[in-house]
Formats: structure tokens, C-alpha cells, sequence
């Protein structure tokens, strides 16, 4: 793995990769491979079996477009969060989580080797930077603890502010179908919703009647999660395919969810449970909340999904497969 910085976006594919190097499956190692330095992470992949070797390039943002055009056209393979046919393949669902495996001592020492060698101070400090938000995301043991689940619905989602966002426009859209979906929630489930807004600026004064009462920090926010027998889902700021689902899935959560804008490489049909309105949603949360069978059917289907498609080593183990079966 080419030793950038760790960006947002990262740390589940640093996740899957340490758990696979520590369950013995793979080895794992930084190296500067001279590539240029754009967003998207870069692997040198040796498999033992076929004695092969391919380059991938992982472009983990939120949108259609590449994050990292030169380092895409060098790779043997593209792996795509935000996937459009013929634009790589798809990689499936992302969070930012962390395995307690991750060798942040080789992987700081390979960065500053790194950087030493192109000269940059810039790099390595954006580098340890990096390395240094690690205890801003969660374990994936606190995800997949067992928790008993109150019958209660979740959507607790950020608002965006102008100033937040390159599309002010897009993110007054956004906000507009949250704050709605918030109200229609609130007002059919009352005590058995839970969320809303995020506390920021922007929200305490554009939605101050739509405030998530619920503790705001990370390790809160999970435990919310594990704790809820029913979690929303809306598309992301940009269409994207949100860091919430693989949360949701983790800890067995059963799913409602709007359709997806960008496909997936196995499909949620059959997990979740998916509305077109928010009236949809309304009832597709209401049916769930009303037979407690077909509740625990989805909070094991998003279990298993997770198991076998989302968790991060699973899913970095199937595409690596995939990438020298072809």
C-alpha cells in the first residue's frame, strides 16, 4: 500500500486490510511506489496462488467523477465507491472504522520515508495529521457488540450549510428531504423515534425545532445504533451510497432505505427494505415495528450481509479475489 494520508474516506480500507494481515490471510506492507499523489489509495497486489501481480487503485469519494485520474490510468484496476458502468468495478459499502490491528508505527515510518524521499514536509505532515484523527473513528468490536434493541426507528443525520459545500444548491435539497422525512417520523412514531439533526451552527439556526436530543460524539452514536431495532437511510450529500448503511448493517439494525444511485456489487434486495417517499417510509418503518417476525428476518439479513459482503475485510477479501479470477 502506497503510504499516503489517510484520509477520511481510508480508514475502512486500512481496517480490511489489517484484519486480513492479522488473521494471516494476506501481508501487508507500505512502500512508496512513486505514483502521484492524488486522493485515491494505491495497492500492489502479489497473489501466491497464480504468482501474478496487479495494481489497484481504490477511489473511495462521494462522487461519479475520478478522484485520482493519473493514478486510475496507470492501475491495472479501479475499484469505485461512487461505481457507473464502465468506470472500473464497484466496491461496495465503506465506514470509517478502525480493526485495533492497524500498524500505525510501520505506516508513519513508511510515510515519512516517503516524503523524505520527494522532499515534501508537506506529505509527511499531512501524513501524521492523518494518523493522528484515528481515535475520532470506532472500533468495529463496539459496531458488532451484541446489544438488546428497543423498538424504536433512527434517523439522525447532519445538515449542511452554504458555507459547508461546494453546491449550496444541492445541499438545500438534501436538507430539505431530511427535514421532512425528520417531521413525518416524529409526528407517526413520537416517542419511538429517535434522531434528527445533528447539533452545528447551520442546524441550530435553520432547524432548531428538528434537534437530535441524543448524545452527539462517535462512541454514542454507535451505541444508539446497536441499541435500535429499526435505522433509516438517505442517500448521501452527492448521491453517494452513506457511511450509515455499513454502520446500520454491523450492528444488525434491520435497514429502510431509499433506492441507491450507485449499484452495488452485491445487491441489498432482500436486506433492506426500500421507500421512494416518505410516506413509503413511514410504512415500511410501520409494518416492521408491527411484526416482530419479519423484524428479526431483516435485523439477521443485515447481520449476515454485513458478515459475508460489508465488513471490511470481507469485502477487500472478495475483490481481491474477483481481481485475480478474471
Amino acid at each position: 500500500m502506497q503510504p499516503d494520508t489517510i484520509g477520511l474516506q481510508h480508514w475502512s480500507i486500512l481496517c480490511g486490510l489489517s484484519l486480513l494481515h492479522h488473521s494471516g490471510v494476506a501481508q501487508l506492507r507500505f512502500s512508496d511506489y512513486g505514483v502521484p499523489p492524488e486522493p485515491a489509495i494505491w495497492l500492489e497486489v502479489h497473489d501466491l496462488e497464480s504468482a501474478t501481480t496487479r495494481t489497484v487503485c481504490i477511489d473511495l469519494t462521494d462522487v461519479a467523477d475520478l478522484s485520482g485520474p493519473r493514478r486510475t490510468a496507470l492501475a491495472d484496476s479501479l475499484w469505485k465507491r461512487s461505481w457507473t458502468p464502465g468506470n472500473g468495478r464497484p466496491l461496495g459499502l465503506v465506514a470509517g472504522m478502525r480493526s485495533g490491528h492497524e500498524p500505525f508505527a510501520r505506516y508513519a515510518a513508511a510515510a515519512a520515508w516517503t516524503a523524505a524521499r520527494h522532499a515534501s514536509p508537506q506529505r509527511l505532515r499531512a501524513a501524521v495529521s492523518g494518523l493522528r484523527r484515528a481515535n475520532r473513528y470506532r472500533n468495529i468490536d463496539e459496531y458488532e457488540t451484541p446489544t438488546r434493541k428497543r423498538p424504536v426507528v433512527l434517523f439522525q443525520v447532519a445538515g449542511w450549510g452554504p458555507e459547508q459545500i461546494r453546491d449550496p444548491a444541492t445541499g438545500a435539497v438534501v436538507n430539505d428531504q431530511r427535514a421532512r422525512l425528520i417531521v413525518a417520523l416524529r409526528e407517526h412514531f413520537g416517542p419511538q423515534f429517535v434522531g434528527g439533526f445533528t447539533r452545528n451552527a447551520f442546524t441550530e439556526r435553520a432547524y432548531p425545532h428538528l434537534l437530535s436530543d441524543q448524545p452527539q460524539s462517535r462512541a454514542e452514536y454507535v451505541e444508539l445504533i446497536r441499541s435500535s431495532a429499526i435505522a433509516v437511510s438517505s442517500v448521501g450529500l452527492h448521491g453517494s451510497n452513506p457511511w450509515k448503511l455499513a454502520e446500520y448493517l454491523a450492528t444488525g439494525a434491520a435497514v429502510v432505505t431509499e433506492p441507491l444511485h450507485f449499484p452495488l456489487p452485491e445487491s441489498l434486495d432482500g436486506v433492506a427494505a426500500f421507500y421512494e417517499t416518505i410516506d413509503e417510509c413511514v410504512a415500511r418503518c410501520n409494518a416492521l415495528l408491527r411484526d416482530d417476525e419479519a423484524l428479526r428476518a431483516a435485523q439477521e439479513g443485515a447481520a449476515d450481509y454485513w458478515r459475508r459482503y460489508a465488513r471490511p475485510d470481507a469485502l477487500l477479501q472478495r475483490r481481491l479475489t474477483e481481481e485475480f479470477e478474471r
